[in-house]
């Protein structure tokens, strides 16, 4: 069995390696904007990849009204009671 190494796996290895040996930019003193441009990033992926969907796709996924409640509560309600538990001991 052959096992092919992705190319994005790779650049994600180099990213930290380079990184390690080039932390400044990521400190707060950088005068790079990395936070707004993370920012702008994940929301331009976002963007994208519900370009791609289909019409039908999001009717459908709109449909199930259920699985977002739940999803909602317990990314909003559920972690919140969790963490107000565990701080009070």
């Amino acid at each position: 069995m052959k096992f092919k190494i992705d190319n994005f796996v790779l650049a994600i290895i180099a990213v930290v390696i380079i990184a390690y040996f080039f932390p400044e930019p990521g400190s707060g003193q950088s005068k790079i904007p990395l936070d707004t441009i993370s920012s702008i990033g994940v929301s331009l992926i976002f963007f994208f990849y519900g370009l791609k969907l289909s019409p039908e796709k999001i009717r459908s996924g709109l449909k199930n009204w259920k699985l977002h409640v739940l999803i909602q509560a317990a990314t909003y309600l559920y972690s919140r009671l969790l963490c107000l538990s565990l701080t009070r001991f």
